[in-house]
């Protein structure tokens, strides 16, 4: 069983999505869904609930656990920063229930506010949270007249996920069905009811960045020459579109 998110290599997240199917069987994963669901039911009965999607492997797995327990209305925070080919999958392959939320930050933005680009460290990473995701779960919330926001925030990840899997801020009321689950259970999910994975994962440390803005690619343990060529063959527009505004864009490119 694998541990902690930030101790699992990309290698690691591969070799268990190609043999899950000997890890976990179907029954067992049946029976953790419908624990999960009957959970679910109870904890959202007779409020108005939305759920929160990032086109990750744990918000598909919390979509299908949200649609069997009757919540459809999503949404999914996003922002112009995006990876295209992500974007185009999200756009094809989200919940019909799921609004976008376009947080509207850009290349523009992006060139005023350099000190965020590339994180070097926990507090640097933690300054997007506020004004992305977060941001248009709020936003959601409030214009919905929501009761309870549904994540997919787990334990395994990292993740705060409250008290009995309820977290209540002065904003807002959280539910984490998922909290306890293991990176194997979410796999398992996924694998026998053939969900699709967005193409993140099948690119260099795709499983071990999930999904985020390419400019919130991590600095740790690399050069930011070293960040913008993993960017540069991922998709190379990016690159020579960030060189109109970001000058180590335009530095690197010099390289090539």
């Amino acid at each position: 069983m694998l541990g902690q998110k930030k101790k699992v290599t990309n290698e690691q997240w591969e070799a268990l999505f190609r043999n899950i199917g000997n890890i976990v069987s179907k029954a067992e994963i049946d029976n953790a869904i419908d624990t999960c669901v009957d959970e679910l039911k109870a904890a959202s009965k007779g409020k108005r609930v939305g759920f929160a999607w990032s086109g990750g492997k744990d918000s598909i797995a919390l979509y299908f656990l949200c649609k069997e327990a009757g919540i459809i209305n999503g949404v999914w925070g996003k922002t112009q920063l995006e990876y295209p080919a992500f974007e185009r999958w999200c756009y094809a392959n989200k919940p019909d229930g799921v609004r976008v939320y376009d947080m509207g930050l850009n290349l523009v933005w992006l060139s005023k506010h350099q000190g965020l680009l590339f994180p070097a460290n926990g507090p640097t990473d933690d300054k997007w949270m506020p004004i992305t995701y977060w941001k248009a779960q709020q936003q959601f919330y409030d214009n919905e007249r929501l009761d309870m926001l549904v994540l997919g925030r787990r334990l395994k990840d990292g993740n705060f996920c409250g008290k009995n899997k309820f977290h209540v801020s002065k904003s807002k009321v959280s539910y984490n069905p998922m909290a306890f689950w293991s990176h194997e259970y979410v796999l398992a999910l996924i694998h026998y009811y053939h969900l699709p994975l967005p193409p993140i994962y099948q690119w260099p440390e795709g499983w071990v960045y999930g999904t985020h803005e390419w400019a919130r690619r991590n600095l740790k343990h690399h050069t930011v020459n070293e960040v913008w060529d993993a960017i540069y063959q991922i998709d190379k527009s990016i690159v020579y579109n960030a060189a109109g505004y970001i000058p180590s864009a335009r530095n690197f490119l010099i390289t090539k």
